[in-house]
């Protein structure tokens, strides 16, 4: 299941027909676990992002945040949680005030991708990675890390 949901979200992220139907998903099927709730976070941020009206975005923007605040409750170390975090808060307007945890979800993936990557699918160790190099919020140390960090 939680393969068919990262694909799924990769192409909501791309398809807001895609998106529309995995935040139908996620209202008939409320998350079980904590990538889980990473992944209804994600898909009330998309939801947001495909709304015209401010106030609907706003809510759906804080309904994004309080499912990942629940997803890293219950595993505050898990990498992709916090690339799912930080890929949303990184393309969010930063006048919203929701891009607070940039910094937190950079060091905690930074510190756990050793560990953690392989047992991610490739593709999704691969968007990580490109999704740090492209923030620029790496030093140069951590770029060069990351860069030359073979997967």
């Amino acid at each position: 299941m939680l393969d068919d949901i990262r694909l799924w979200y990769s192409l909501a992220s791309q398809q807001e027909k895609e998106a529309e139907k995995l935040f139908e998903f996620f209202e008939k099927n409320p998350p079980k676990n904590a990538i889980l709730w990473a992944y209804k976070g994600a898909s009330d941020a998309l939801k947001a992002k495909n709304l015209y009206n401010p106030l609907s975005k706003w809510h759906y923007v804080a309904e994004a945040d309080k499912a990942f605040g629940k997803a890293i409750f219950l595993d505050k170390e898990n990498i992709e949680i916090r690339f799912l975090r930080f890929s949303i808060e990184w393309n969010l307007p930063r006048l919203l005030g929701y891009s607070t945890h940039l910094e937190e979800d950079k060091n905690i993936i930074l510190k756990n991708f050793e560990i953690q990557n392989n047992l991610l699918p490739a593709e999704l160790s691969k968007a990580i990675k490109k999704c740090l190099l492209d923030s620029n919020l790496l030093n140069n140390q951590e770029k060069l890390w990351i860069m030359n960090y073979e997967l």
